[in-house]
């Protein structure tokens, strides 16, 4: 729905285009997946099944980090889950378990959900739960475990948003 009914600009293509994505969020809303299936290409927007909203936001607002992963975990900590822009590096891209500590940093490329925060007593590290929007078959059922305290890996602390 975002791919085919958004106006200007492909507003996915560098996955992590948070204002525009939102701002139709806000204005439009979001039919379901079912309805309206994502296929990876752009194409024309059904505006009968883009009419079918079943969720809308009441608005969004960057959270000033500015790579200070403390920040990041006391606006997961108050507010819930976290937007977050990252670099989706090669070795991120293969990820499948454990606490992934790089190796990234190039520019950002991709946008992905901070849900929560642990700690792993086998490698010693702080993590942050990262749900990816490739499906079950990306990482662990979906998601990354992103090493936290680890220097702002993958600039995960450098672009966030949360939704209201």
């Amino acid at each position: 729905q975002l791919l085919d009914c958004s106006s200007g600009e492909d507003i996915c293509a560098n996955g992590a285009a948070f204002a525009p994505i939102y701002a139709y969020i806000e204005k439009q809303g979001m039919t379901s997946l079912t309805n309206y299936p994502y296929l990876a290409q752009k194409g024309r927007c059904n505006r009968q099944k883009e009419r079918q909203v079943i969720a809308k936001i009441g608005g969004w607002k960057w959270i000033t980090t500015n790579g200070d992963e403390e920040r990041l975990l006391k606006a997961v900590q108050s507010d819930g889950p976290v937007a977050v822009a990252i670099h989706a590096s090669d070795a991120w891209s293969r990820y499948s378990r454990g606490v992934f500590s790089g190796p990234c940093g190039g520019g950002i490329n991709h946008a992905v959900l901070v849900v929560g925060y642990g700690y792993d007593g086998q490698s010693d590290r702080d993590f942050w739960i990262v749900k990816n929007s490739w499906g079950e078959g990306y990482g662990d059922r979906g998601y990354v475990y992103m090493h936290r305290n680890g220097g702002n890996v993958c600039s995960i602390a450098s672009h966030t948003v949360q939704v209201y």
